[in-house]
């Protein structure tokens, strides 16, 4: 990491949710979420969003309230998180994968005022207080369908994502709008990742990439592409469904985008449509794998991103040259847009150049705080 300051720049202050209005604007018609059996365009999006937003609002969920959505790898999975953050709410997604002790924790920390869930998931889930909206039960064709129009500021919480729990108890960790409007902003800037693209959903949704798959997505004007769960476990089954589907860009931990390439780089017979690999969550290495895939994509870019939940993305790298140059090891970048980073020693002051030292974060990116835990 080179320590430096992000570029300062003045984006919009507008939520999440109405950057997301503007593109269905200028793109009604365009596919926004894609399945096996459903497709959506933006218009059919907003408006099943709506409708599940104002459902939200009339079950007594007020801006800020936590709106917890415990849904499998389905098209409602997707509606669910917009829907939150339209109505204003603290957006809580819950694997249903979790086991129930983890499940009972996150639910009894948060204590949401609603539950998105369906039938099934809803009866297996622990005891809890909140006003459930089972998804595969709800009319998304008759109600209110306009916009909220609900203005919120920047330190507004705009979800939460619990942290693994490896140091003890999983913690809540509760990022702003500013976050994530920042990052759709620094992503937009770029001239490949701001192009709409057809992007794979990949990340399971207790992961903070599964919130920046949706929302910069829909904000730019791609196509979200659903995977299920099989596919998304079995390497050949994914690399056939990368190529067939014609997935442009994807968000993939490098211990899923390690096989991959393997995977990738030994079928001759896949046309690949990929032009950006967005890998985050740990160490990148370049393999001999991945160096024989990007030199068989050169117009694809490689971009390693990296932040903790408490910040979700705040320095990134794109190797975009000649891959057999390519450290083995590559290093996380520099600071994005409005961040900061410092590498300080014990005593908290900038580590000399070349020094170990810790890893400070700063700026638009960082969190507001633990949930329930301001110490």
């Amino acid at each position: 990491l080179e320590q430096y300051s992000g570029i300062t720049e003045s984006y919009s202050d507008l939520p999440v949710h109405k950057l997301i209005e503007q593109q269905i604007v200028r793109t009604p018609d365009a596919v926004a979420l894609e399945a096996a059996d459903e497709q959506l365009s933006y218009a059919e999006l907003n408006t099943r969003a709506n409708l599940l937003a104002h459902a939200i609002v009339d079950s007594g969920v007020m801006p800020g309230d936590a709106v917890a959505v415990c849904v499998g790898r389905e098209v409602n999975m997707a509606i669910a998180a917009l829907a939150a953050i339209k109505a204003g709410a603290n957006y809580i997604p819950l694997d249903p994968e979790y086991p129930a002790e983890r499940l009972r924790q996150m639910l009894a920390d948060c204590s949401p005022k609603c539950l998105l869930s369906t039938a099934g998931i809803s009866a297996e889930l622990p005891q809890h207080d909140a006003e459930p909206i089972l998804l595969d039960q709800f009319d998304f064709l008759t109600g209110n369908k306009n916009n909220l129009g609900l203005q919120l500021e920047q330190n507004a919480p705009l979800y939460t994502i619990y942290t693994s729990g490896s140091t003890g108890k999983p913690k809540g960790v509760t990022l702003p709008q500013a976050t994530m409007s920042n990052l759709i902003n620094w992503q937009s800037a770029d001239l490949r990742l701001g192009k709409p693209a057809r992007t794979l959903q990949f990340a399971p949704s207790s992961f903070d990439v599964n919130v920046q798959e949706l929302f910069t997505t829909w904000a730019s004007g791609g196509t979200l592409v659903l995977i299920n769960a099989d596919t998304r476990r079995d390497i050949p089954a994914l690399a056939q469904f990368i190529a067939e589907q014609k997935i442009q860009r994807m968000y993939l931990p490098f211990a899923a985008l390690r096989p991959l390439a393997e995977e990738l780089a030994s079928q001759t017979n896949l046309s690949l449509d990929l032009i950006d690999v967005i890998t985050a969550g740990e160490q990148l290495q370049v393999t001999p794998a991945l160096r024989e895939l990007f030199t068989k994509l050169p117009e694809c870019r490689l971009h390693n991103q990296y932040g903790p939940s408490e910040t979700h993305v705040v320095t990134a790298l794109t190797l975009d040259a000649d891959p057999a140059n390519w450290p083995a090891l590559p290093s996380i970048g520099t600071a994005v847009a409005n961040c900061k980073t410092y590498i300080l020693d014990a005593t908290l002051q900038p580590a000399p150049l070349g020094a170990a030292g810790e890893l400070c974060l700063g700026g638009t990116q960082v969190a507001l705080g633990y949930l329930g835990q301001p110490e």
